[in-house]
């Protein structure tokens, strides 16, 4: 008696093509959590750099207010539970024609627990029309690098961070 196989192999194909389906699907899943996981890092730095932006225009303008930049040329200024001491005085940075006859202006480092920082520029001067105005420009960064508890680049120049470095900058404006 001779016995013969007339659907030898389909079983084998069908699995191949069920393994492959399955996988295809779960390397497209794993695409998207790769990308909404990069998307979601990426958000979580730029707010970081806005909060930290925030803040410093914050303290800038609370010192301005008070007069503390005004009176000294390293103003010390209390802002995120630290006292942080600037530059100011001297003339030459411009603002495009906000402030054409620039007063004073002064810049001021400052740092924050989450690792990040703050640059600020304050502009203190008159319009072409001869108003005085004050410029208070704030850019916030992720990281930063600090020694001894204070800032020592904004942003940071380390290597290692550098490619993360992510910056937002708002500008408040006094006539």
């Amino acid at each position: 008696m001779k016995i013969t196989h007339t659907q030898s192999g389909y079983t084998l194909l069908f699995a191949v093509l069920t393994a492959s389906l399955v996988l295809g699907v779960a390397i497209f899943i794993l695409g998207i959590s790769k990308k909404q996981f990069i998307l979601a890092v990426a958000s979580r730095e730029s707010i970081f750099s806005i909060y930290n932006a925030d803040s410093a225009i914050e303290c800038a303008a609370a010192a301005y207010n008070a007069g503390t930049l005004a009176t000294s040329s390293s103003p010390s200024i209390p802002c995120a539970g630290a006292t942080v001491t600037g530059n100011w005085g001297g003339s030459g940075y411009s603002i495009n024609s906000l402030v054409s006859s620039v007063q004073q202006t002064g810049h001021i480092n400052l740092g924050f627990s989450n690792g990040g920082c703050a640059y600020v520029v304050v502009t203190d001067g008159y319009d072409n029309s001869g108003n005085h105005g004050t410029i208070i420009d704030a850019r916030g960064y992720n990281v930063a690098d600090f020694a001894s508890g204070s800032v020592t680049n904004c942003p940071s120049t380390d290597p290692t961070k550098t490619s993360r470095v992510v910056e937002r900058a708002l500008r408040l404006t006094y006539h």
